[in-house]
C-alpha cells in the first residue's frame, strides 16, 4: 500500500478528493491533508509519501515551491499538479520539475484521479527499481575499487612491484609521490583472531580498517590497509592540513578504541618525512624496527614520532636470521652459537637486537632439551630463572657468555642422559626427516638392536613413542622451512618426508589446529 499526500488550500475540493475515491481497491492507504505547502512540507519530515497531489495556488507556500523544495532536499515523492489554472506558462514549469500528471480542476472526474495516482505508483515502483539497481552497481563498484586498493597496498606493503597500469586504475586518496607512512602494530594480533574473531583474517582487517576509518576519514588525503592479524598502516598526504597534535590524539584514540573494543594491544610509530608509495615496504619495516628497539621507559600505546625518515643500522627477522645459513638439520653445538655471537658483533647490532637474537637461542634450548626426560627440570633447577638474567645483562658479551654457559650445560645433561643407542637414533632421525622410508625398523637396524628392544628403550628414555617423537620434528622441521625459505608447500612437504601435501596439510591442521600456510602468510614484514 502506498502513502498519499493532498495539498488543497480549499478544503471542498480537499474533502471531493477523499471521499470520492476507493483509495484501497486503488492500492493506497487512507490520504494525509495538508491546506498549504508550508504544511505539507513540514508532514514529509515525519512521513515518507509515495505520491504527493498539490495545489499550484495557495497561502505561504504555492505548489511549485513545495515541488522545488522537494527536488532540492532528494524527496524522492512523484508529483501530481492540481490546478484551475489552464495558462501554458504553469503547464510549463510543473513539467520542467519532473512532475507525474497535471489535472485540471474543474474538468476532472473520480477516474481521471484514479488514472493519475495509479499512473504514479507505476513510476513510483520503477523509480525504487532504479534507485536500487544504482544502489548496487554503486556497492559493487566501491566494493570492487577497495579490494583493488587493498590489493595493491598489501603487494607495496609486501615489496612487490606494482605496475603502471595498475596505479592508474586505482583511485587512492593520498599522494602515491608523497605520503606519511604510520605502523600500528598489534601486539596479540594473532589471540584475538583466533579468539574473538574465530581466525575470520577478513573480518580482523575489516574492524581494525573500520576504526581507523571512523577516525582519519577528515583527513584531505589518508589510506589505511591492515594485514591481519599482524598490523596496519596508515598513509597520510604529505600535504595534510591536520596538525601534529591534533594527530597524535587521533592515534591515542585509535589505540584507546582498538583495546577496549577488540582487546587489541598496539604499538605505534609515524615518520614525518614523506615517501614514495612505492618505497612503502621500506618505510614500514624501518618503523617497525623502530618499534623494536623503542626503549623501556616509553609507554607500549603511545606514538613514537620519527622526525625525518626512520632509519635503523640493521633490519632483519630473527626467526628468518637464525637459519640454514647457521644450522644445519642436526641441533648446533655451542661452536655454532658462538659463531652467531661473532656475526653479531660483526653487524654492529644494537643491544635490543643482540638480546632478541639471545632470547630466541635460548627458546631453542629449551625446546631441544623438553624433548629429553628430565632435562628441562635439571636445567631449571641449575638456572631457574633464566629470562630474567638475559633481561637484565645489559652488554653483548655478557649476553653470549650467559647463553653459551647454558647451551654447554645442557649439552652435557642431554649426552649424560640417554644410552647411546637412542642417543645415535636421536642423531639419526634428525639427518634423515627427508626420508618416506624412514622408520622404527630401519632406526632399530641403524643403532643395531632389535627393533621390540628398541621400541620399549624409546619410549622409556624420552616419554614418547618413535613414531609421535618422528611426527613431532618433521613438524618442527617444516615450520622452520616455511619461515626461513620460499619453497612452496608440496617441497616444504617432500624434505619432512611426506609425498602427500594433501595428506601433510591434514596431518599438520589435526595436529596444530590451522594451516602451515598461516607461518607464511606472517612471515613478511
Amino acid at each position: 500500500m502506498y502513502d498519499i499526500l493532498i495539498v488543497e488550500d480549499e478544503m471542498l475540493v480537499t474533502v471531493g478528493i477523499v471521499n470520492s475515491i476507493d483509495w484501497r481497491e486503488a492500492g493506497f492507504n487512507a490520504p494525509h491533508t495538508a491546506a498549504n505547502g508550508k504544511q505539507a512540507w513540514e508532514l514529509m519530515g515525519k512521513i515518507k509519501f509515495d505520491v504527493v497531489m498539490t495545489d499550484i495556488k495557495m497561502p505561504e507556500m504555492d505548489g511549485l515551491d513545495l515541488v522545488r523544495t522537494m527536488r532540492d532536499h532528494d524527496y524522492s515523492a512523484e508529483v501530481i499538479i492540481l490546478s484551475s489554472y489552464t495558462d501554458f506558462e504553469y503547464v510549463s514549469e510543473a513539467l520542467e520539475l519532473q512532475t507525474c500528471s497535471y489535472l485540471h480542476k474543474p474538468a476532472m472526474m473520480p477516474a481521471d484521479i484514479v488514472q493519475a495516482v495509479k499512473k504514479a505508483a507505476v513510476r513510483r515502483e520503477e523509480s525504487k527499481r532504479q534507485a536500487q539497481t544504482a544502489h548496487r552497481i554503486e556497492r559493487l563498484y566501491l566494493n570492487s575499487a577497495r579490494k583493488l586498493k587493498e590489493r595493491m597496498l598489501l603487494d607495496l606493503l609486501a615489496g612487490n612491484e606494482v605496475g603502471d597500469a595498475q596505479w592508474k586504475e586505482v583511485p587512492l586518496q593520498c599522494d602515491p609521490a608523497a605520503s606519511i607512512v604510520a605502523v600500528v602494530r598489534f601486539r596479540n594480533g594473532d589471540q584475538v583472531l583466533q579468539g574473538s574473531f574465530k581466525a575470520d583474517e577478513t573480518l580482523f582487517a575489516y574492524a581494525a580498517t573500520n576504526v581507523i576509518d571512523e577516525l582519519f576519514r577528515a583527513e584531505s588525503g589518508y589510506e589505511s590497509v591492515c594485514k591481519a592479524p599482524d598490523l596496519a598502516v596508515v598513509l597520510l598526504s604529505g600535504a595534510s592540513e591536520s596538525s601534529a597534535g591534533k594527530r597524535d590524539e587521533r592515534f591515542t584514540t585509535l589505540s584507546r578504541v582498538l583495546r577496549t573494543y577488540f582487546q587489541l594491544d598496539v604499538e605505534m610509530a609515524l615518520q614525518t618525512e614523506p615517501i614514495a608509495l612505492r618505497k612503502l615496504s621500506q618505510a614500514a619495516g624501518a618503523l617497525l624496527k623502530v618499534l623494536d628497539e623503542r626503549e623501556q621507559r616509553i609507554p607500549a600505546d603511545r606514538l613514537i614520532v620519527v622526525e625525518g625518515a626512520a632509519e635503523p643500522r640493521w633490519t632483519y627477522r630473527s626467526e628468518e636470521w637464525l637459519d640454514s645459513s647457521w644450522f644445519s638439520d642436526s641441533f648446533p653445538g655451542a661452536d655454532k652459537v658462538e659463531q652467531i655471537y661473532r656475526e653479531l658483533e660483526r653487524k654492529n647490532t644494537t643491544h635490543r637486537q643482540t638480546l632478541e637474537l639471545s632470547g630466541m637461542l635460548l627458546g631453542m634450548l629449551l625446546q631441544r632439551a623438553a624433548s629429553y626426560p628430565g632435562i628441562l627440570r635439571e636445567l631449571y633447577r641449575v638456572e631457574p630463572e633464566m629470562y630474567s638474567r638475559l633481561q637484565a645483562l645489559g652488554t653483548a658479551p655478557e649476553l653470549k657468555r650467559y647463553v653459551l654457559r647454558l647451551w654447554e650445560t645442557a649439552e652435557a645433561l642431554i649426552h649424560g642422559s640417554h644410552p647411546q643407542e637412542v642417543e645415535k637414533a636421536l642423531q639419526y632421525v634428525e639427518r634423515n626427516l627427508h626420508d618416506q622410508k624412514l622408520g622404527l625398523e630401519s632406526t632399530a637396524a641403524f643403532v643395531n638392536v632389535s627393533r621390540a628392544h628398541f621400541s620399549r628403550l624409546f619410549k622409556e628414555h624420552t616419554g614418547e613413542t618413535f613414531h609421535q617423537y618422528v611426527t613431532k620434528s618433521r613438524i618442527r622441521r617444516a615450520e622452520h622451512l616455511a619461515r626461513t625459505t620460499d619453497l612452496k608447500m608440496y617441497e616444504i612437504a617432500e624434505k619432512v618426508g611426506y609425498p602427500s601435501s594433501k595428506y601433510f596439510s591434514k596431518l599438520y591442521k589435526k595436529l596444530i589446529g590451522r594451516q602451515l600456510s598461516h607461518i607464511r602468510s606472517s612471515k613478511k614484514l
